[in-house]
């Protein structure tokens, strides 16, 4: 199924954001847009958008206008030139932003869709993005209720489809962890090593304060929603009774429309991937890359997992 973005008219009127906040809130548009182009989502235009005067003129006069032009122009003040010239690039790339669809033919598409534009927040429109963040968070958000709308690729890791998205989010943890206060030889010595091994021997249990539990609680559970798992409390709980030991366990519809899941290894810190059927199939890291092969009597136990459809 696919999935759309509609830029609103209006949503581009720099006089609306106040001056020195300009320069980030087109930084932030524009790396939006190319987050859009990466996922292949459709782009879209509000019905009207084309003939909105803005107080710099026509949405395709950012085509155009130098910088000599627009610094002169008070909706330009306090937008740097480095910014201002990434504006047409941006604008002209492929595929580019495409036509405008009237309310009702928007209103009828099926699939994760969302409004989008600089940061004005317009009323009576909870859907609204003005960062590529929070693009991703109601993207995520939408799937985790509605699994079945969302449309497996050949290239999607079969238990962890939205994998890039889900490394990246580790990437960003290792650099924050850099720069964080404490021992970080443990880290510096992986260098070379795959995400998942830098992730999981330089990072975890290595906060200060911190378990390895305590990280996999936090990570795995984020793991886990970006990648559209919803928590299972009540087969969690189930497992938990008939093996004696702590479970946190996820689901997600695969590829065939098949319930699988992800239970948290509070021991190793690892992900533990379950058939539907309730076969387990071997140890995984953060990164999806497999770390112990399956073992007989680390499936479920307590059956509850065929109530779940």
């Amino acid at each position: 199924m696919k999935e759309y973005a509609r830029l609103l008219d209006g949503s581009l009127e720099l006089q609306d954001i106040p001056s020195e906040k300009r320069d980030g809130a087109i930084k932030d548009f524009l790396e939006l847009l190319g987050c859009l182009r990466e996922y292949d989502v459709n782009i879209r235009k509000e019905e009207g958008f084309d003939s909105r005067d803005y107080s710099y003129g026509r949405f395709a006069e950012l085509f155009y206008k130098s910088w000599p032009q627009a610094r002169e122009l008070e909706p330009f003040r306090g937008v740097s030139q480095s910014v201002f010239q990434m504006i047409a690039p941006a604008l002209m790339q492929s595929p580019k932003i495409g036509r405008e669809i009237p309310a009702d033919e928007w209103e009828k598409l099926g699939g994760f869709k969302c409004d989008f534009g600089l940061d004005i927040c317009p009323q009576g429109k909870p859907s609204y993005c003005t960062q590529k963040a929070g693009w991703h968070r109601d993207r995520i958000g939408y799937y985790i209720v509605r699994q079945e709308d969302y449309d497996w690729k050949e290239e999607d890791d079969s238990f962890l489809p939205n994998k890039k998205f889900s490394d990246r989010m580790l990437e960003a943890e290792i650099a924050g962890f850099r720069k964080s206060p404490g021992d970080h030889s443990a880290l510096d010595a992986l260098k070379g090593e795959k995400l998942g091994v830098r992730f999981h021997k330089g990072v975890m249990g290595h906060h200060s304060g911190r378990t390895i539990a305590a990280d996999i609680e936090e990570f795995g559970t984020r793991i886990c929603e970006a990648n559209f798992y919803r928590h299972e409390e009540e087969l969690s709980k189930a497992e938990q009774r008939a093996c004696g030991s702590r479970r946190k366990i996820f689901s997600m519809k695969n590829q065939k429309g098949k319930r699988q899941y992800i239970s948290l290894d509070f021991l190793h810190g690892m992900l533990e991937y379950i058939s539907p059927l309730g076969d387990h199939l071997g140890e995984y890291r953060l990164t999806g890359d497999e770390n112990f092969r399956p073992e007989t009597d680390h499936g479920f136990k307590s059956g509850y997992h065929r109530k779940l459809s």
